[in-house]
């Protein structure tokens, strides 16, 4: 089962979509729009929470890869003294993926045609119009005003 997922921003508001295949078809996709105070790289991590999360509810699948085109949240995941809550909390939700079944994290390059970097990619997009903010996480120290 291949995950595929992706942050974006389009005037001035964040998404996060995921998108599941399973032998190269769509089986199931999610978007969520995130606060106006996000960051892309904020919305990336919440992609990778909202595909684990998901990934909880299955039963016969042994092995997950998911794919990501942000190596910041992935080399964020990778660091054992990353201390940010949400990147803590990726790493939780993980860490019970994987006494379940094996769980590889790849990075995948954005815009070259892989079909499911794309379908997430449109997802993230699309999470953006939504009305409804979906989930809150701290405003990102990128956002905080130094005045």
């Amino acid at each position: 089962m291949e995950i595929y997922t992706d942050g974006s921003a389009m005037d001035g508001r964040y998404g996060s979509g995921l998108v599941v295949l399973y032998y190269g078809q769509k089986i199931h996709s999610e978007m969520r729009r995130l606060e106006d105070y996000a960051s892309v790289y904020q919305a990336e991590l919440v992609a990778i929470h909202m595909a684990l999360t998901w990934s909880l509810s299955l039963k016969e699948v042994t092995s997950i890869n998911l794919y990501s085109d942000s190596r910041s949240a992935l080399q964020a995941l990778a660091d054992p003294s990353n201390t940010s809550e949400l990147v803590l909390e990726v790493k939780r939700i993980r860490e019970l993926e994987i006494a379940r079944r094996l769980v590889f994290l790849h990075w995948v390059k954005a815009h070259v045609g892989y079909l499911g970097n794309e379908l997430a990619d449109e997802s993230a997009k699309e999470a953006t119009k939504l009305n409804n903010v979906g989930g809150t996480w701290k405003k990102p120290r990128s956002r905080i005003s130094k005045t």
